[in-house]
């Protein structure tokens, strides 16, 4: 960016600014009635005031206070337009922005205020390698000259844990172009060939092989000479590059062998490497469910009530399907179902109050989910409904306000049972503190030993939703960050459907639901952007429920696909700023399946009720890729399903159905008969498929892996 477009940039800031005496509405909606936390209209027009001071270059005075909101109120959040407040950055990202946009000659005096104190800290981090150190420098003295090192570094330490996705982050502060919204060092001294070269190389790491490929060439011809240190190597860059992207292509992690938390892993896009081969399409084994639904004899029950009723969402791990539901965790054998292992809220974690009658059907939306990361399971476990204690009556007259008066927590379980059948407790959180209502949003997602979850607290009809850490050994709370308060949709009644956290890169990630999406900085808790979005037009919900199933935020390759149950349509999110990058036609989602092969997949209720596909760059309908594609029929979905290998797993009312991943047709070499009574949701691992329905779980275990030792044929 020059210095002329970035004068145009702060003289259209100050144009917004000044002449929206009222900040106007975004177009077709009104704001959502979400508030965020830490959101600062006073913080705003500071900023906005400094911006037409910048004019009269009163430089020391302009630094002096730039620097006092980064030290005072540098995690409050400000929209980055006036006009339009749905993107929403801290305001230390937003003050670094501006001191890198200015003049040379004002660039120094900063770097005198700030290079001292940013070397001690490079010092630091330098010596007892601690990124807490080096991050001080990138969020307290972003223009010092101690920031372009500690960057690198970061980076650096990023990609040796295998943390691709923050390296490149890391490393892109340094060459990627400046945009409004972006943070980028304003003069690095070093070769910038070098750093280009090793956030490439991140992609290879991924297994982005043809954007990377794309952007090989253009670096190669840009850097065809450059020489220098990469990776440990000496040499050509490009020729350095190439070797170390030939061998990232044979360990790139690209996919896994079985989910270990819902929708596969803590990105909510785990696409298994490869399906099990399905054989006969019987069931090897039967396990009851709790809360097995009760249907009279002979009477039909609609896809749709079928479908409200699917609460469980199992998980493989090894040869141990691990199953949760609001009282209890139970390991079954993969290949046998015989129980392995158990732990129940009331007989072994002595929850006391009201404790969760899993007898009875679980309600409409409830979910159970489970993750399972180190050897051990994380879980949330307790009263199902999310609703304030006190505003039930003193006598409640129906089940779900009973449970309500009781609590949820939090438990971290060894994934080995002990001698006597018992899943040992290393510790438990409860979600409540003290005579405070609150309520744990679903099990927790888990990365690097912390453990992180949603928290919501309830004063009826309000709700305030916190993301908290723990330790992932001993329970400990890291940090906790309050990050929304909003309204909740049905005033008065309980909600069941729980919210889930999506791990994009370095960042924690949660929908409200509630008109707005924010990211944490999974290491610290600090505030890294908030989005809103348009809600769903009044006069159009009104008597009208959301179809959404479960779906959290999808993470793919820079990007949050999100399907939020109070929209009508999905919203494509960039995961570093918080910018929405494109958002769908009219689109009642189900489930978000994943993305693959550059295709966001998912199940829907738009007419024609089925599964279809979207271009992940553009949100745009990909009409070919769509079932069922007559036209005419109708297919409803009965489970989440899965992507494995290059096909899509897809439950529905009649039965399973197997497509390809490249064009949504059936696949050649699945041609299953169209009345198998395979509905539910889907697991898989160890060469077996596992199904959960609401009466049942069922293991569909192939032959070999009956007949063979225990142990072969495990992944």
């Amino acid at each position: 960016m020059t210095p002329s477009d970035s004068s145009r940039l702060v003289l259209l800031w100050v144009i917004f600014w000044i002449g929206a005496s009222t900040p106007a509405q975004p177009p077709r909606d009104t704001l959502p009635p979400a508030k965020l936390m830490g959101e600062s209209a006073t913080l705003a027009r500071r900023l906005a005031d400094l911006i037409v001071r910048e004019s009269q270059a009163q430089w020391p005075d302009i630094i002096e206070e730039y620097q006092r909101i980064i030290e005072e109120n540098g995690d409050d959040l400000v929209p980055l337009d006036a006009r339009d407040p749905r993107q929403c950055l801290p305001a230390w990202r937003l003050c670094h922005a501006r001191l890198a946009a200015l003049p040379a000659a004002a660039r120094r005096l900063y770097r005198d205020r700030v290079d001292e104190q940013a070397k001690q800290w490079l010092n630091q981090g330098i010596e007892r390698r601690d990124s807490a150190s080096l991050r001080r420098v990138v969020e307290r003295a972003f223009g010092s000259r101690s920031t372009e090192r500690a960057l690198d570094l970061l980076g650096d330490m990023a990609f040796e844990r295998g943390d691709f996705d923050e390296a490149e982050r890391w490393w892109r502060m340094l060459v990627a172009p400046c945009t409004p919204d972006g943070l980028t060092y304003p003069d690095p001294e070093g070769d910038g060939g070098v750093v280009r070269a090793k956030a490439l190389l991140c992609r290879f790491y991924r297994g982005e092989r043809e954007l990377a490929l794309s952007e090989f060439k253009a670096f190669r011809a840009k850097h065809a000479k450059a020489e220098g240190l990469l990776c440990g190597k000496r040499g050509n860059l490009g020729e350095t590059l190439q070797a170390l992207a030939d061998q990232a292509d044979e360990v790139a992690p690209t996919a896994v062998t079985s989910a270990n938390t819902f929708g596969g892993d803590a990105r909510r896009n785990g696409i298994l490497a490869a399906a099990p081969p399905l054989g006969r399409l019987e069931a090897t084994w039967r396990v009851a469910l709790s809360g097995s639904e009760a249907r009279e004899p002979g009477k039909a029950v609609g896809p749709a009530r079928a479908a409200l009723s699917l609460a469980y969402h199992p998980v493989i791990v090894g040869d141990l399907v691990v199953l949760a539901d609001a009282r209890s965790v139970t390991t079954y054998d993969l290949v046998t179902g015989a129980m392995r292992g158990r732990c129940d809220l009331l007989e072994d974690l002595k929850m006391d109050g009201p404790v969760p009658d899993t007898n009875r059907p679980s309600p409409p939306e409830a979910r159970q989910t489970v993750s399972v990361a180190d050897g051990k399971i994380y879980v949330r476990l307790g009263a199902r409904p999310l609703i304030d204690p006190r505003a039930i009556p003193a006598k409640p007259e129906n089940a779900d306000a009973v449970e309500a008066r009781g609590e949820s927590i939090v438990a971290c379980l060894d994934l080995a049972a002990d001698g006597k059948g018992k899943l040992p407790c290393r510790w438990q959180v409860r979600a409540r503190a003290a005579d405070e209502p609150a309520f744990f949003e679903g099990s927790p997602v888990v990365r690097d030993g912390l453990v992180f979850v949603a928290r919501t607290r309830c004063v009826d009809p309000t709700v305030f939703t916190s993301i908290d850490c723990f330790d992932a050994e001993t329970g400990a709370t890291h940090w906790r960050k309050d990050v929304c308060e909003a309204r909740e949709q049905r005033e008065g009644k309980p909600r069941f459907r729980h919210h889930l956290l999506t791990l994009a890169g370095p960042r924690i990630v949660y929908c409200t639901h509630s008109g707005a999406i924010v990211a944490l900085e999974a290491a610290t808790g600090k505030r890294a952007w908030a989005a809103r979005y348009p809600r769903r037009e009044a006069s159009s919900a009104e008597g009208q429920s959301s179809p959404r199933d479960l779906a959290p935020c999808v993470y793919a390759k820079g990007r949050l696909l999100v399907a939020p149950s109070d929209a009508d349509r999905l919203f494509c999110i960039d995961a570093e700023t918080g910018r929405t990058l494109w958002e769908s036609r009219p689109l009642e989602v189900i489930h978000l399946l994943g993305v693959a092969r550059d295709k966001l997949i998912v199940t829907t209720a738009t007419a024609p009720r089925g599964i279809r596909a979207l271009d992940v760059a553009t949100g745009r309908d990909l009409r070919d890729w769509l079932q069922p594609n007559d036209g005419a029929g109708d297919m409803p979905t009965l489970g989440r399903g899965l992507l494995a290998g290059d096909e899509v797993f897809w439950p529905t009312v009649h039965g399973l159905r197997v497509l390809n991943q490249s064009d949504g047709q059936p696949s050649e070499r699945r041609l299953l008969p169209g009345d198998n009574a395979i509905k539910g949701n889907l697991a898989m691992g160890g060469g077996c498929l596992i199904v959960a329905t609401s009466r049942e779980l069922l293991g569909f275990v192939p032959e070999e892996r009956r007949s063979s030792p225990r142990g072969v044929g495990r992944r």
